[in-house]
């Protein structure tokens, strides 16, 4: 999965195929810009220049730049083969006596034909240095017409290219001619359509996406070119990561500067506030003090009273009534947020059944004659049965005897 993404970074998905080539002495520059789209190949650009300058604009440095020649000093030559011919070999019976150690060749290789491609090394490295010169450092490098063997299978009878032609017979190459002029005529490929003096470039950028090649002495050439291409690709590529990082610490930097200086701010103006307002927390502190005192001596003395009411009014409770609810000064008023609460002080809320009525009335007469009771008030008294009914008293109690 690493090498698959790290080819996908060195390579991207846009292809340029610049074939370099000669006319009656003349060199002109044909520039074709492939792009892969969902595993498709489109045409996105073609020019047809004699200066390289021109085509300055139109080259992308961080894209492959697949370059051909097949300028008139490669010279190219025909013969008959077999398909298991060595290379070598191949050129030698095209070349004798041909010191390989000054020239360059690639063969394109048929069953029965095949094409001999040959240059001066000191004419492949002029151009290579030519286009160092301008900016561009080649993807890789091919020789002559060497290329349109990655056609084979594609092309069928006669095709026309920049400076040559090749015949075709049932996708099988038959023969090869040079052509002393150019003229323009558009190609089709599996619905790829352009200009003929592209199909070099175009030949070049499908055997490397079909990784296939052609024999020929340029692997060192070639691996030199793809090494030093895939290294400035890092280069740049550590580059963007770099200035990346430092925007990004930066960035960060700056936001984590910005928040605690308006943290400082803030702390700053709370401190003012609190400073501002401390003699008011004091006084506040104080109040809410002597309000805790009362409120448990109140609390304590209520406790007290409540335990002393409870324990009269069990003495006095007679087997037919059964208590539900007391409550020991009860609400007048449901509590509200914004509303102090307000209770029945001195008073005692009884609610339960009796299944006596008689004795229900001896009792709450009983308890009405008790020292720390004031009054009794029968609240509600609702039958739930001929025998049973429940009630409701509210008693007022005499605090003053219950302290005595």
């Amino acid at each position: 999965m690493f090498s698959k993404a790290a080819k996908n970074i060195i390579e991207g998905n846009v292809y340029q195929g610049l074939e370099i080539f000669g006319v009656h002495g003349m060199e002109s520059f044909a520039l074709l810009v492939l792009e892969k789209r969902k595993g498709q190949l489109e045409v996105t650009a073609e020019r047809l220049s004699n200066s390289l300058e021109e085509l300055r604009p139109f080259i992308t440095r961080k894209k492959p730049l697949f370059v051909t020649i097949n300028t008139t000093q490669v010279i190219k030559k025909q013969l008959s083969t077999e398909k298991k011919e060595n290379p070598e070999v191949l050129v030698i019976k095209a070349f004798p006596n041909l010191d390989l150690d000054n020239f360059y060749y690639q063969i394109l290789k048929g069953e029965k034909q095949s094409v001999v491609s040959i240059a001066k090394q000191d004419h492949i490295t002029e151009y290579l240095r030519l286009l160092e010169k301008l900016g561009w450092l080649p993807f890789q490098m091919a020789l002559g017409i060497s290329s349109a063997q990655n056609l084979e299978g594609l092309a069928s009878d006669t095709l026309v290219g920049s400076n040559f032609e090749l015949g075709w017979d049932n996708g099988i190459l038959s023969h090869f001619g040079n052509r002393t002029e150019n003229l323009a005529s558009q190609v089709h490929f599996n619905g790829i359509s352009f200009q003929n003096w592209h199909v070099l470039g175009f030949a070049q950028i499908l055997g490397f996406l079909r990784q296939s090649g052609q024999a020929s002495n340029l692997i060192n050439v070639n691996g030199t070119l793809f090494n030093s291409f895939r290294n400035q690709r890092w280069f740049d590529l550590g580059i963007q990561l770099v200035l990346g990082f430092f925007l990004v610490l930066l960035l960060s930097n700056f936001l984590v500067f910005n928040h605690y200086y308006q943290r400082n701010g803030e702390l700053k103006a709370s401190i003012e506030l609190s400073q501002n307002k401390n003699g008011s927390l004091k006084t506040l502190q104080k109040r809410v003090a002597d309000k805790e005192n009362r409120l448990e001596r109140i609390l304590h003395s209520k406790n007290s009273k409540t335990s002393f009411y409870l324990d009269e009014l069990g003495k006095s409770i007679p087997n037919s009534i059964y208590l539900s609810d007391i409550e020991y000064q009860p609400l007048l008023a449901a509590v509200r947020d914004d509303k102090l609460i307000q209770l029945k002080e001195n008073a005692l809320k009884i609610a339960g059944i009796t299944n006596d009525k008689v004795q229900f009335t001896v009792w709450s007469d009983n308890l009405e004659m008790q020292k720390w009771v004031r009054r009794v008030e029968i609240m509600d008294y609702e039958y739930l049965s001929k025998s049973s009914a429940n009630f409701t008293l509210n008693v007022i109690l005499n605090s003053d005897e219950q302290e005595k």
